[in-house]
């Protein structure tokens, strides 16, 4: 794992790690991000969309920030600035502040924050999903059996 080989080699050489931020993602070439998401699924469609609707944890600058379930993710999306022509942001994933102690920088570490990458403009479209209802795991009164099969999100 490339983030452990770089914080042993900083401990390795006598130094702290005092601030550690990774994020990743399978992002499409610029010129294949043509739809309203700017993205084009990898894997699961759903296990993707629903992940933007769990909760998560982090630590920035010493203090733990909780982002609640149900979307508070995409209302704290990051500017990644590492690479700008790409236009990237980046959504906190689930707890990252275990990873201090996994990392073995737990005293020392001030920040500590695992996400994910996608192109800007992702959340807004996400949020618009939201917002209509179609990431609801409830049952739609537009999927009855009276016009259709009886469908939820879930299934």
């Amino acid at each position: 794992m490339l983030a452990m080989e770089c914080i042993d080699r900083v401990h390795e050489h006598g130094g702290k790690v005092i601030s550690f931020e990774s994020f990743c993602g399978g992002i499409p070439a610029p010129e294949c991000s043509d739809n309203p998401l700017r993205y084009k699924f990898s894997w699961s469609p759903k296990a993707v969309l629903q992940a933007l609707l769990n909760p998560a944890k982090f630590m920035k600058d010493g203090k733990v920030i909780e982002l609640p379930a149900g979307g508070g993710v995409l209302d704290s999306e990051f500017q990644i600035d590492f690479m700008p022509g790409f236009n990237l942001v980046g959504f906190a994933n689930r707890d990252s502040t275990l990873y201090a102690d996994v990392y073995g920088i737990a005293g020392d570490c001030k920040t500590v924050l695992r996400g994910t990458l996608r192109y800007k403009g992702f959340s807004s479209a996400v949020k618009a999903m939201k917002k209509v209802g179609l990431l609801s795991a409830e049952k739609s009164p537009l999927f009855n059996s009276a016009i259709g099969p009886d469908l939820t999100w879930v299934r």
